[in-house]
């Protein structure tokens, strides 16, 4: 999957346009490793391919609301850490605001 794979956005009425959704919930990172086969119970198998991707649910639902044109900002928790930093930078490219994020040093982004 790939960015170049989305359609293009659908008309919005102008009404929607003038409003900011606000998305309470998580923003996360996905981790997705490839593999060969389904593993069998305790069986230990290399990946193939490693990916990461922002995910949440919040995260996901804003990034498509914001895909189809609608401004909008998302209010979480994160750690103070490199997770937390890529969520954060994923989420602004996408043009999502994330000025009511709240950082927390000891916190573990999820």
């Amino acid at each position: 999957f790939s960015v170049k794979d989305v359609p293009p956005p659908v008309a919005i009425p102008e009404v929607l346009k003038s409003l900011k959704v606000l998305g309470l919930g998580i923003a996360g990172l996905d981790f997705i490793a490839n593999v060969d086969h389904f593993p069998q119970p305790d069986e230990k198998m290399r990946s193939t391919d490693f990916f990461v991707f922002g995910g949440g649910n919040c995260g996901n639902t804003l990034t498509c609301v914001r895909r189809l044109g609608i401004p909008c900002a998302i209010a979480c928790k994160l750690g103070q850490d490199s997770n937390g930093d890529a969520i954060t930078k994923e989420l602004n490219q996408d043009g999502i605001d994330t000025e009511f994020c709240i950082r927390k040093p000891l916190l573990n982004s999820p």
